[in-house]
């Protein structure tokens, strides 16, 4: 009887039951959020606000919280203090980013210190372990700047930031895993625009119009820097025509007193509305003013009373 041995081979499993690892959390954003301002006025410019959101799509553990990390870069100038808008040239509009609705909290970069910092905010994962996340930014252009030029102003945060981690007690300076960057575009257009203001013109008081009466008054024009504009005047409520002007009594015919308005202190060259006697000027982005010039010549002296004639001054630009 032979003996046989039977050897067996067998495998020794070993296993360690581990707690499952934490999903490694991310966020991707959606698009390069633009914050517009729009048309502002210029002369002069109010404050004007205005509001744009970045979309973030982020993934990690259920239940857990995180923290996020939004940082911007300075823009246009590499200036914070403001920050500026630039329109290609050498102008530029005052503005700033915020990280609050009451606007009082500087928007800075992760690694910012002082007063301009970067947003930073806890979140967690719902069970799905998706979550869509809205960066609201709160925009502001300050008030008082005149003299602006016409065009579209802009300024690109290139390189913005955000950071994300678990571990919620870091300062976002320390924060710098799981970057993504993305860009805020600012940007605002000023028009061209004009306004015009007049005075009055006052006649000296005459018992005869055996001789000549001269009297002044002024337009003051605002208009956009650079802005080229026309002044024209037309010919009255009572005569209607530019080179025959006439004062009624009371502001109504038919008793008329004969008077003409001048672009010069001589009192030749007459204020119209025509291409040939407007008065041309371009915008400082301040008010200018500009003298008219009337005369009221030697006529048949009408009936006593109080003649009047109302003139519209236009502003074309």
């Amino acid at each position: 009887m032979t003996l046989r041995h039977a050897l067996a081979a067998c495998a020794l499993l070993i296993a360690v039951l581990m707690a499952p690892e934490a999903r490694a959390q991310s966020c991707t954003r959606s698009g390069q959020p633009t914050l517009s301002f729009g048309s502002i006025a210029v002369n002069p410019t109010g404050q004007v606000d205005g509001t744009t959101n970045l979309s973030l799509s982020c993934s990690g553990t259920p239940s857990t919280t995180f923290k996020v990390c939004v940082g911007l870069t300075n823009g246009q100038d590499n200036a914070l203090s403001p920050r500026k808008l630039s329109n290609g040239g050498s102008a530029r509009i005052d503005y700033q980013v915020y990280r609050d609705a009451a606007r009082s909290q500087v928007w800075g970069s992760r690694a910012g210190t002082g007063g301009a910092q970067a947003l930073e905010f806890t979140a967690t994962f719902p069970s799905s372990g998706f979550l869509n996340l809205s960066v609201p930014f709160y925009g502001r252009i300050f008030s008082g700047q005149n003299g602006l030029p016409s065009g579209t102003y802009s300024s690109r945060m290139s390189g913005s930031e955000v950071t994300t981690s678990y571990a919620t007690t870091l300062p976002c300076s320390s924060i710098s895993g799981n970057r993504r960057t993305f860009r805020l575009t600012a940007n605002a257009s000023v028009a061209g625009a004009c306004s015009v203001a007049t005075t009055d013109m006052a006649f000296p008081t005459r018992t005869a119009l055996t001789s000549q009466v001269d009297a002044t008054a002024t337009l003051s024009v605002t208009c956009t820097l650079n802005t080229p504009y026309t002044l024209m005047l037309d010919g009255g409520d009572i005569a209607g025509n530019v080179n025959n002007r006439r004062m009624g009594l009371d502001g109504m015919p038919p008793g008329v007193i004969q008077y003409q308005l001048y672009s010069n202190s001589g009192r030749s060259n007459v204020w119209g509305n025509t291409t040939a006697n407007d008065v041309a000027g371009t915008g400082a982005g301040t008010a200018q003013v500009y003298t008219v010039y009337g005369r009221v010549p030697v006529q048949t002296t009408p009936l006593a009373g109080d003649y009047e004639d109302t003139v519209t001054a236009t502003v074309q630009y």
